[in-house]
């Protein structure tokens, strides 16, 4: 068993457990999103994880399946599922001509800070094999495992959920799946890069004695915290769709973010 199965199996069989009859009936189609790492994450010289806001579609047709798999007290398979739907070969091959900001903004963030250098879209397109192993080695994950309301409108599923199931599993997987605690646990990075400003830190960083570096912070750019109990360094920064509202772009959120980790 992986150490992603032993932290997130008993919290999906929680989850399932309080949460049967809102799965079922909600008209919630996606199964819930658990954190990734690449296949070279143990390996990386530096663990780093990229953490957004929710998925925008996510693994469909599933429901049964993860609540058997609750039954059985067995989530291997889903959880499988879960990390063979975004890999390092859809993001360079499949997506070739289109990443979607996250993904672009993420690479790009990780190569600055393996390289120090800043890669434009073309060269994306035309990676080394010491970069594209550099890939191999991101950690992801989401501050919601559920989506988001405004992400469902965009998806044009909201209007055929049933809203109070809906929201019972919103707050439940808030309580149970969201925590950033389990992340840390499950992974141990050494730096937690979060992408998607104003998320509440009482969800968060439920169950983390935290201390934000003050002296650093920045509206909508940059928050800073250490974990008092954990090795991992956090910094808080906006969604890559929000740079341009910031008057701000990619090529100017790369160094400052990736130089952030430094003032640790």
């Amino acid at each position: 068993m992986t150490k992603q199965e032993e932290i997130y199996s008993p919290l999906l069989k929680l989850f399932c457990d309080q949460n049967g009859v809102d799965l079922l009936q909600s008209g919630y189609p996606y199964l819930p999103f658990l954190p990734v790492a690449f296949e070279r994450y143990e390996r990386a010289q530096v663990k780093m994880f990229y953490v957004g806001i929710d998925t925008y579609y996510w693994i469909t047709g599933q429901l049964y399946a993860l609540m058997e798999s609750a039954h059985m007290n067995n989530f291997h398979n889903i959880i499988n599922l879960n990390n063979q739907c975004v890999t390092p070969y859809r993001i360079l091959e499949d997506w070739y001509n289109d990443k979607g900001r996250f993904w672009e903004f993420v690479v790009k963030l990780h190569l600055y800070i393996r390289t120090e250098k800043i890669l434009n879209n073309e060269s994306l397109r035309n990676l080394s094999v010491e970069e594209t192993n550099f890939v191999k080695e991101i950690g992801w994950g989401n501050m919601n495992s559920i989506e988001l309301s405004k992400t469902l409108k965009k998806e044009g599923i909201w209007d055929s959920l049933e809203k109070n199931h809906y929201n019972s599993l919103k707050q439940s997987s808030e309580l149970i799946l969201d925590p950033l605690i389990n992340l840390i646990n499950a992974y141990n990075p050494d730096y937690l890069i979060i992408l998607g400003w104003g998320g509440p830190e009482s969800h968060v960083f439920k169950d983390l004695d935290y201390q934000a570096l003050d002296e650093f912070y920045e509206e909508s750019f940059r928050a800073l915290y250490l974990l008092n109990n954990y090795k991992t360094k956090i910094v808080w920064t906006s969604h890559p769709s929000r740079f341009r509202y910031m008057s701000t772009n990619q090529d100017e959120m790369i160094p400052y973010i990736g130089d952030s980790l430094k003032l640790f």
